[in-house]
């Protein structure tokens, strides 16, 4: 072979390898999502299948890793976190968006929505109220995706039943929620008292708080408590699906596009999922003999009459302006 046969020869191989070669492969977009919750936890079970579902819809170039249990952050630290862009993405519980967003204190309401199922619906992005907060939000770098439920939330104690504001008279009551929830339990006689998950059992078992505000599955998890009164919303939990703004000006618009095509069907579910559990846990609950005691129309009515006063006083405070938007859902059509 010659010199030049020889170098077409090697020009023909190098062509060749190139063309045989498969295409390169993107790089895949990685996200870190932190989240409080135990993996036991329902929130925990819904994020999970959402970062699969994306893993696999986007076929390997999405992975949003999930961090559960505080395991980066405590949640009102993540929400910081996610404002800086140190993070990017949290399930949060939904009233520690007023650590860096001061209008969603509104989440905070008594009687916000007749049931804790409406929640995602009264704050979704597509309406008024949630576009007012969604633009809030970006304001501090956050995006919020997806409004998710929370159980019923029930007025734990030990010492007996509530069937009236007068037996909530020197209760001290961990609290769920920021100041219009310490606000609403001070109205209805109780004195309010912050504690995390861990304190909260501390306390229960030396006998310094004589009750607090559950889910049924949390509940669960206190056989000492065995009187709960539904009161309907006076107190909420709720979940907020977010992104911060770094991270989520870095995809694409079709990976945008197909994270929230995917978030939106894992919300569905979540909330349909709540709505079960709280079924099957109030049975469980009552077999192990829990007194659950269900508020008539006509105490709980004087309850929301008691609170209504929480609305005024934090006006100010939450926005005249995000006030108006939501009187203005609240209205029946």
């Amino acid at each position: 072979m010659n010199r030049r046969s020889g170098a077409l020869f090697a020009a023909f191989a190098l062509a060749f390898t190139f063309a045989a070669a498969p295409a390169a492969r993107a790089q895949t977009v990685k996200l870190r999502l932190a989240h409080e919750l135990p993996i036991t936890h329902y929130g925990h079970v819904y994020i999970d299948r959402w970062a699969k579902l994306v893993k696999e819809q986007s076929k390997g170039e999405i992975e949003i890793n999930v961090f559960p249990a505080g395991q980066l952050y405590k949640d009102a630290d993540a929400v910081q976190a996610l404002a800086t862009g140190g993070l990017d993405m949290q399930l949060a519980v939904a009233s520690y968006l007023s650590v860096v967003i001061p209008q969603a204190r509104i989440i905070d309401l008594p009687y916000l929505t007749p049931t804790p199922y409406e929640l995602p619906e009264l704050l979704d992005p597509a309406k008024p109220l949630g576009a007012y907060l969604n633009e809030k939000a970006k304001e501090k770098g956050l995006n919020i995706l997806s409004w998710w439920a929370a159980g019923d939330v029930m007025l734990l104690n030990s010492r007996g039943p509530i069937n009236t504001a007068a037996d909530m008279k020197g209760l001290t009551l961990r609290v769920i929620g920021g100041a219009p929830a310490e606000a609403t339990i001070k109205t209805l006689g109780a004195e309010p008292i912050h504690l995390s998950p861990v304190e909260l059992t501390t306390a229960v078992s030396q006998g310094t708080v004589q009750g607090f505000e559950s889910t049924y599955s949390f509940w669960k998890l206190f056989p000492t408590m065995k009187y709960g009164t539904n009161a309907g919303t006076v107190a909420m939990l709720g979940y907020a699906v977010m992104a911060s703004d770094r991270a989520w000006n870095k995809l694409s618009p079709a990976h945008r596009a197909l994270l929230q095509k995917t978030l939106a069907e894992v919300t569905a579910a979540e909330i349909a999922g709540v709505k079960e559990l709280d079924t099957t846990d109030r049975e469980a609950l009552t077999k192990q003999g829990r007194q659950i005691t269900v508020l008539p129309p006509a105490e709980l009515k004087r309850w929301r009459e008691a609170a209504e006063p929480v609305y005024a006083r934090f006006e100010n405070e939450i926005g005249s302006d995000v006030m108006k938007l939501l009187a203005a859902q609240r209205k029946k059509p």
